[in-house]
This record gives structure tokens, sequence and C-alpha cells, in this order.
């Protein structure tokens, strides 16, 4: 239930919550996880209108690897 009450946003307000541009959210839907790339936050469509819940933004930063230092990001 808790996805029905969380805020929706659009691509450039999505991209300025997580700090990216919004071609890089527009790759990301298009590309997904191919070629091991990581795959980007879920997102829903409303007819033609692309939407982000809050909550899918949360939890993708969340799942998102966090280092100490440079060393770590190649033990991963």
């Amino acid at each position: 239930m808790e996805q029905f009450n969380t805020p929706l946003f659009s691509t450039s307000v999505a991209a300025l919550y997580l700090d990216v541009s919004t071609e890089w959210l527009k790759r990301k839907r298009i590309t997904g996880n191919v070629g091991g790339n990581t795959a980007g936050p879920k997102y829903i469509k409303i007819g033609r209108l692309v939407k982000y819940r809050k909550v899918d933004l949360d939890q993708y930063i969340a799942d998102m690897p966090s280092y100490c230092h440079v060393a770590e990001e190649t033990m991963m």
C-alpha cells in the first residue's frame, strides 16, 4: 500500500532528485542492464507519461554499493 501514497516524479524531477541527467535516465530505460550495464531505477508509465515513484528512487539509492575508498570499488 506504501506505493500508492508515494509521490510520482517526472523524468526531470527524478533526475534532479538523483543528481543525474535526464538523458541518463532515458538511456537506462532503453538499455536496462544489457551488456553489463547497471539497471536504472524502476519507473511506471501512465499512458505515454513516464513517472518515477519516490519510494523506488529511494530504494535504488539504498541498493547502490557504498565505499570508504577507491580500492573498494575494484573489489566488488
